[in-house]
């Protein structure tokens, strides 16, 4: 059963800017992992070490990236 007396223009008033703040914390927090990411790709170093790189591959098996 539902309320005889809603009054769902009020209510759509009351939760507006609830609602508006919400969606723009949402946005921010997209653009902030968004940058994080993007930041971490762009800043990241090339592996250290030796001048001839083995990676392990899955599986076990190592790939010589010299041989690339």
């Amino acid at each position: 059963m539902s309320a005889s007396d809603t009054r769902l223009e009020k209510q759509k008033a009351r939760h507006r800017a609830p609602l508006i703040v919400l969606g723009l914390c949402l946005a921010a927090a997209a653009l902030a992992m968004l940058f994080y990411v993007s930041y971490g790709f762009t800043e990241g170093q090339d592996p250290a070490g030796a001048e001839r790189q083995i990676e392990v591959a899955p599986g076990g098996g190592q790939i010589d990236a010299a041989e690339d």
